[in-house]
């Protein structure tokens, strides 16, 4: 695979891993990575001159594709958190409701 054909498989990896962030499938996410991690090893090895890549780099416009890639991933981790976050504070209220629960009957017992 030559240099161009390299930067090409880049950018579809890429915009395949965008089409997952929007579409949910974070467990896709792993595998589609290690690929592009993969073609990113590929053009390392080449020992390419720095300016050469930089301007394959913006030919195939991979600035505003990693850019656009890195604000969704951050959007998707956002989601997440705010998800866990959600989920920890329903698991306290439960645990407080049935304490509240327990004691409850432990007085009413009692009295």
């Amino acid at each position: 695979m030559n240099l161009e054909e390299l930067f090409e498989k880049y950018k579809e990896i890429s915009l395949n891993i965008m089409k997952t962030l929007d579409n949910d499938l974070v467990e896709q996410l792993d595998s589609k990575f290690e690929e592009r991690k993969g073609i990113l090893k590929q053009i390392i090895l080449r020992n390419e001159n720095k300016e050469v890549l930089k301007e394959l780099y913006e030919k195939y416009g991979l600035f505003k594709v990693d850019e656009e890639m890195n604000e969704k991933f951050k959007y998707a981790m956002d989601n997440v958190k705010s998800e866990m976050a959600k989920v920890q504070k329903r698991k306290e209220a439960n645990r407080l409701y049935n304490n509240v629960n327990a004691r409850a009957v432990y007085f009413s017992k009692k009295i």
